[in-house]
């Protein structure tokens, strides 16, 4: 894949502290500048320890924009859940508790969220090989 994406600068924050506000007001930031991307990504990257530790969180696209920095998409392995917007919180519950019973073993290089226009999402975890 190794593609370059344009992203806001990240932010650092954990699932169990705060993360759903501070992941809605960092999409309303992004939402405001008003990018014509066909898709939208958001990034999870430098994890701490696994999903209960702190990790750093971004958004971008395809397109530059003024303060913006990149980030590389890289071949990596990836297990991928399709879902919506509406399920998108209950689908990274059942991605951590597949990782909780042994059932998904990850890597915690760089995950990242595809956002289609039509309100489907696709969330790529980095798997072991």
């Amino acid at each position: 894949m190794n593609k370059k994406k344009y992203v806001l600068p990240s932010i650092r924050i954990n699932n169990f502290k705060g993360a759903p506000i501070k992941i809605r007001e960092y999409w309303e930031k992004y939402l405001s500048l008003n990018l014509k991307n066909a898709i939208t990504y958001a990034f999870y990257f430098n994890y701490e320890s696994n999903y209960k530790g702190d990790y750093d969180f971004t958004i971008g696209g395809e397109n530059y924009f003024s303060d913006s920095n990149s980030i590389f998409i890289n071949k990596d392995d990836y297990k991928i859940f399709k879902c919506n917007l509406s399920t998108i919180i209950d689908t990274w519950k059942i991605i951590w508790n597949l990782e909780d019973i042994g059932e998904l073993q990850r890597s915690y290089n760089l995950d990242f969220e595809k956002h289609h226009n039509d309100g489907t999402v696709e969330i790529h975890i980095s798997i072991q090989r």
